[in-house]
């Protein structure tokens, strides 16, 4: 019980030279915004890859449906590598690994933020990006419909 805080780059993640071991649950929200397509999938791979079997993970990216993108790079001079659930899921393709069948990819109801979320295999096996369900998960709907009745 606790974490550790671990201070490094994507750089060093990528060449090998930052190992960080295995987890029970890996995240990226605000990163993958700035990376491009190739980097990207390069680093959903290895963070696939520091999964346990059954090990979660969830990805955050701002769509390109996002209405404040415009304020934001106008007033902000803040740019972004937007993606929708078409590019998220090319993002799943390239990192291939072992992924299950539970990985769903949606949009937030406001059509903002586009997630990908999912498990590693129990036993390591591989199954194809067109097992994909593209579905939005049912706890953080729950969690959206909480937040605005609230």
């Amino acid at each position: 019980q606790g974490h550790n805080t671990v201070s490094g780059s994507v750089r060093q993640v990528l060449s090998g030279k930052l190992s960080l071991g295995e987890f029970d649950f890996v995240y990226a929200a605000g990163l993958f915004d700035y990376l491009t397509t190739s980097v990207a999938g390069d680093l959903l791979s290895r963070m696939l890859k520091m999964l346990r079997p059954g090990g979660k993970f969830i990805v955050a990216n701002f769509t390109n449906t996002c209405a404040e993108a415009g304020y934001m790079e106008a007033f902000m001079d803040w740019w972004l590598i937007y993606r929708d659930e078409l590019q998220m899921k090319a993002l799943l393709e390239i990192a291939g690994g072992p992924l299950t069948s539970k990985v769903q990819v949606f949009t937030d109801p406001w059509k903002t933020i586009v997630y990908a979320v999912g498990e590693r295999s129990q036993n390591g096996a591989h199954n194809r990006m067109s097992e994909l369900a593209l579905c939005e998960a049912e706890y953080v709907q729950s969690l959206w419909t909480s937040t605005l009745v609230a």
